[in-house]
């Protein structure tokens, strides 16, 4: 670079030469004018006084010729007539002189002509080197950026070269914990289409993703923010807690059977959970705080005609007047079926939320109906809410006829507790399963 720039710099000191001199030409035919300027105004001086003294000279001749006649006739003395004769002399002198001067001042403008044309000469040939000093200097300006470019582009590859031998190390972009290695050491990796796999990081952890693949009938009712209780194989006696993140739009198809991954955000802080497990889980989808309990099986169960010690009496209609003979109950009665009338209310026997049921609680061995409006469903309990009567925890709820004495076998104590309604899923190596 120190090289490319004394020859570049060679081009402007030979322009500023050249301007130099054309300026020096220029002021020299300046001074050349100047001095034409004068022999013009010394010539017509000189003129001036060649005329003066051509008159002086004629008054010398006239006075000379005039003294002749007088001093003929004896009207002068001869000194007089020499006097005017000296004069006549020093007015030719004189005369001449002027006419010298006259001549002297015309050849010294004819020099300062010649010496404006000389200048005028010098002043274009400078101009002119002056042209070539600058085109020499363009010349050698786009030599030095040629030369520059060239350099930098040997420095640009340079660099890249640098840049290549710096990638043959190839380092993991994050910190992280390396779960799978795809290649050894030794090995030829090489990227054409689609960047090769070397190693799977995990980046964290400490804080894993469930993915479970919930079935087509259940993810309806799954959402966001939903808490989520699951157990591995890993850890049979454990149970791990994670809220759903994501319920993501895109099927799975296996052997007819639709799912939708859902993804769930665990906590691992304590490592227990690796990738690749396989997670069976629950999704509470509702909840309830301090419901009452009771078996689905209680909804359907209604007891046999004469299988109680003390009939119920028949509930008075809206108008307080008991059932006229040959009523339902009497009717029911007679031909040997359940004066209790159907078992549920509830739509073609089905047990949903929200619809109504009866179920019979064994009270010092006499069943009592109690109406209830059903609240959370499980696959085998449902919340429930007494519509009139009582209803607490501890009753003893009639699920089934299963001793001869024609009382209900009592199914167990409800409990107050939270129902969970959810759904359980479990995969591959992403399905139900932390993935990182």
């Amino acid at each position: 670079m120190r090289g490319f720039s004394s020859v570049s710099s060679g081009g402007p000191s030979a322009i500023a030469a050249a301007q130099a001199q054309a300026a020096a030409a220029v002021a020299a035919t300046r001074a050349a004018q100047q001095t034409a300027a004068a022999s013009q105004a010394a010539i017509l001086t000189a003129q001036t006084t060649v005329t003066k003294d051509q008159a002086a000279l004629t008054l010398a001749q006239q006075t000379v010729t005039r003294d002749k006649q007088l001093l003929a006739q004896g009207y002068i003395a001869q000194s007089q007539a020499d006097t005017d004769q000296s004069g006549l002399v020093a007015a030719q002198t004189t005369l001449a002189g002027a006419r010298a001067a006259v001549a002297q001042s015309q050849a010294q403008a004819s020099a300062s002509i010649a010496q404006i044309a000389t200048a005028n000469a010098t002043a274009q040939e400078q101009n002119a080197q002056t042209g070539v000093a600058g085109a020499t200097a363009a010349n050698q300006n786009a030599t030095h950026a040629a030369s520059v470019a060239a350099i930098q582009i040997q420095q640009a590859q340079v660099a890249q070269a640098q840049q290549n031998v710096q990638h043959t190390i190839i380092t993991s972009p994050v910190n992280g914990t390396v779960i799978a290695r795809d290649v050894s050491i030794g090995q030829t990796v090489a990227a054409s289409l689609q960047t090769p796999t070397l190693f799977a990081i995990a980046q964290d952890l400490t804080k894993m993703e469930l993915d479970l693949a919930v079935g087509e009938p259940d993810i309806g009712h799954v959402a966001a923010r939903d808490p989520v209780s699951f157990s591995v194989l890993a850890y049979p006696n454990r149970v791990f807690n994670g809220t759903v993140e994501q319920v993501r739009q895109n099927p799975t198809t296996v052997s007819n059977v639709v799912t939708y991954t859902t993804v769930v955000i665990v906590q691992n802080k304590d490592g227990a959970l690796l990738p690749g497990m396989t997670a069976n889980a629950t999704i509470q989808v509702a909840h309830v705080a301090n419901a009452i309990v009771v078996p689905l099986a209680a909804f359907s169960y209604t007891p046999a005609a004469g299988s109680i010690a003390r009939r119920p009496r028949p509930a008075a209609t809206a108008s307080g007047t008991k059932p006229a003979a040959g009523s339902a109950s009497t009717a029911n009665a007679s031909n040997g079926a359940s004066p209790w009338g159907a078992a549920s209310s509830t739509a073609g026997g089905a047990v949903t939320s929200g619809s109504t049921g009866r179920v019979f609680v064994d009270r010092g061995g006499k069943l009592t109906p109690v109406p209830v409006t059903i609240g959370i469903v499980s696959d085998t309990e449902a919340s429930v809410t007494p519509l009139h009567g009582t209803l607490a925890a501890g009753d003893a709820i009639v699920v089934s006829d299963s001793r001869g004495s024609g009382k209900g076998s009592a199914a167990g104590s409800t409990s107050t507790r939270s129902l969970l309604s959810g759904t359980s899923g479990g995969g591959g190596p992403r399905g139900g399963a932390p993935a990182r």
